[in-house]
């Protein structure tokens, strides 16, 4: 596997070198079947491949002298956060986990400086979409399947963590894992498949991308994540006030269809899962009763008594497991859940890296959030600004998300850097040329054109 991952790495380090943006193909068709490699320390192969690709476009820069060329500020809005990340080895204990943390989030930062400035043109931002899309579909059929095949099924064997209800219920993890960070994948997705459907050219392409959405919605639904619920419920909403009347028909046939598939739910085999889901969002009618809710409940709790020790260098990035037996009961029911993370990506910044660490990280997202919708309200209505829209969401949701679990290790954290990247990649694509009318014979050429220059024209000899 090793010796695999190493090839793979090479092979798309040349492609890169050669053209920067197949680097981004080979992270987005990987990226899902994300594994750990042991090499005295856990590395995984989106890391591997993410040097791979890292060098090759670096190398393709250098070679072509092009760095006067490249968009720094992405890079630098991200420079107070990775400091942060540095200074919080003050108070660790072992400089180990805070250079782990640290090279994870410059992977994260680098991988947006990258697909910002390799992008050059629609096609290429086409066919990254449509990868994106056909992995979604892949990751969510899996999903889904492992649903239908419920807890008893081979495929699910030691998944007992995963499910719900005296174990009735299996939730859709597909290949992550964890049906939590699968969520953190496809919600990124979802509201780019929407504006793809919406925006379709032709009636078979809009079939296909319709069908694509449905299946992830149907593979969220499957998560019983209600935190991923609740992103998408409030993104959605705004995606759909932007897109009516325009393309209300539209929005109106992929709800009856996410509705019958509601309804479908409840029919036959799949009405346990229906019954789960119903259950799912009856018992926050009772948030007292809810283990869930009770549960961040006393992360929150935590989260304050160990930001109180270290407020503002936090305990030092990757510290969090060394340090939560001290503020933490171990014979806690949910002792297991809490002690590798907080459940909440800004709670968690906030332990291990301050006031200091947790600010960094909002400047630098505000800094891409604000550099995007500022593009978006500038642009005329066109494909360009809905895809932008689509790109803004999914990375909105994806933050939103982040309130209830951390997402941003391993295999979600560089699919939402791909997301954030697309998105100023997309905002900077060169205006299309308007296309001038052929004139008909006998017609005057249209002005600054010479009859050698008239598009369509035979060329001169």
């Amino acid at each position: 596997m090793l010796l695999t991952a190493c090839l793979l790495a090479a092979a798309a380090g040349v492609a890169t070198y050669f053209r920067p943006w197949l680097g981004l193909a080979f992270l987005v068709v990987v990226n899902p079947f994300d594994l750990p490699l042991e090499m005295g320390l856990t590395v995984y192969t989106n890391e591997l491949l993410l040097v791979g690709v890292l060098g090759g476009w670096l190398a393709h820069v250098g070679a072509r002298s092009r760095w006067r060329t490249l968009s720094w500020p992405e890079l630098l809005w991200a420079v107070p956060f990775l400091l942060a990340l540095l200074l919080s080895a003050l108070n660790a204990s072992s400089p180990v986990p805070v250079v782990k943390q640290l090279l994870r989030w410059l992977e994260i930062v680098l991988t947006v400086w990258y697909i910002a400035n390799s992008l050059k043109r629609e096609r290429e931002v086409k066919t990254v979409i449509g990868l994106l899309l056909v992995l979604g579909v892949v990751v969510s059929v899996i999903g889904i399947i492992q649903t239908l095949a419920g807890p008893e099924a081979g495929i699910n064997a030691g998944r007992d963590l995963l499910t719900l209800y005296e174990h009735s219920t299996m939730r859709a993890y597909s290949t992550f894992g964890h049906s939590n960070q699968f969520a953190g994948y496809i919600i990124l997705l979802i509201p780019v498949a929407f504006i793809q459907f919406v925006e379709a050219r032709g009636a078979w392409l809009r079939l296909a991308v319709g069908i694509a959405t449905l299946l992830m919605i149907t593979a969220l639904i499957f998560t019983f994540t209600r935190g991923a619920w609740l992103a998408l419920g409030l993104v959605g909403a705004v995606l759909i006030y932007l897109n009516t009347p325009k393309k209300l028909l539209l929005i109106i046939a992929l709800l009856v269809a996410v509705g019958a598939t509601v309804f479908f739910l409840n029919q036959g085999p799949l009405e346990k899962a229906h019954r789960s889901v119903m259950q799912r969002l009856e018992s926050l009618k009772n948030p007292g009763g809810e283990d869930s809710v009770n549960f961040r409940k006393v992360c929150m709790q935590t989260a304050m008594k160990m930001f109180a020790a270290h407020p503002l260098l936090g305990f030092g990035a990757g510290e969090f497991d060394r340090n939560i037996r001290r503020f933490f009961d171990e014979r806690y029911y949910a002792w297991e859940a809490i002690n590798k993370h907080i459940h909440n990506l800004y709670l968690q910044l906030l332990i291990e890296t301050g006031v200091l660490g947790l600010a960094g990280f909002l400047l630098w997202m505000g800094y891409l959030l604000a550099v995007q919708i500022r593009a978006f309200l500038r642009m005329p209505y066109s494909i360009r600004r809905q895809l932008l829209s689509g790109l803004i969401a999914g990375s909105v949701a994806f933050l939103i998300h982040n309130n209830f679990d951390v997402l941003t290790i391993f295999a979600r954290g560089l699919h939402f850097a791909v997301i954030l990247g697309l998105s100023l990649a997309v905002l900077r694509l060169p205006e299309e040329p308007e296309e001038q009318p052929v004139p008909a014979a006998g017609e005057a050429v249209p002005p600054g054109l010479s009859a050698g220059q008239v598009p369509g024209a035979p060329p001169g000899r």
